[in-house]
């Protein structure tokens, strides 16, 4: 039998068993029901019977995999276990809370016109583009700035910039300008049941965007 694999881009977690699975190509999130939900584990567990194979083929859940990788397999971001949010922060500087908001607004624009999966292969690139770069010059770029003070200006331009429902695209403005001045971040996403959906971004196992306590309910389901 030739090697089968979840379908590229789609995304999944285990919940307390319930699968939840966040489709990229139909920008759409879905739960499986128990016995969906029974199949994808015999799957995961390498016992699935031939009636299961055939159900997650026909209803687009696993395939063969392509030559072209997807954009990251899921759960590759550490545990979150501080946050920079719950620490003292020092004075918002200015020129840094507006290059968030000049950003906020710019990712909100490429949401509106780019899909997310797109928009993710774009954000990818870039991650890459700038690793090349670094092992060219014989490592990694040194941060310019400390996560204190990113994270202040980050918190200060909620103040201004309409920050509702806006944790996507605050959550790429804030990744985008920490892989500019040095960091690794991670831009994730984390859903809950019932149903949540909520964006975040970390530095290892370091929160910046929010606080340990906004984020801890949520489960993974896809980390750039």
């Amino acid at each position: 039998m030739s090697a089968i694999a979840v379908r590229p881009g789609l995304y999944y977690c285990d919940i307390d068993g319930a699968y939840v699975f966040l489709d990229l190509d139909a920008q759409r999130y879905f739960l499986l029901g128990s016995a969906a939900a029974g199949r994808f584990q015999r799957f995961l567990d390498g016992v699935m019977a031939d009636d299961d194979l055939d159900w997650l083929i026909g209803n687009r859940l696993l395939c063969q995999p392509e030559s072209a990788p997807p954009i990251d397999r899921n759960h590759m971001v550490a545990e979150a276990a501080v946050s920079t949010m719950d620490e003292a922060l020092p004075r918002a500087d200015a020129i840094l809370t507006l290059q968030i908001i000049l950003a906020h607004r710019a990712a909100e624009r490429w949401l509106r016109r780019s899909p997310l999966k797109a928009l993710l292969q774009d954000l990818r690139a870039g991650r890459d583009s700038a690793a090349t770069a670094w092992g060219q010059t014989g490592g990694q770029k040194e941060p310019s700035l400390g996560l204190s003070r990113i994270t202040a200006a980050f918190r200060a331009s909620e103040r201004i910039s309409n920050s509702i429902d806006q944790c996507l695209p605050r959550g790429i403005a804030l990744y985008t300008l920490l892989q500019r001045q040095g960091f690794t971040p991670n831009l994730v996403i984390g859903v809950t049941i019932p149903f949540t959906a909520h964006c975040w971004v970390q530095v290892g196992d370091r929160v910046v965007s929010d606080s340990l306590d906004r984020v801890r309910p949520f489960t993974p389901i896809l980390a750039l």
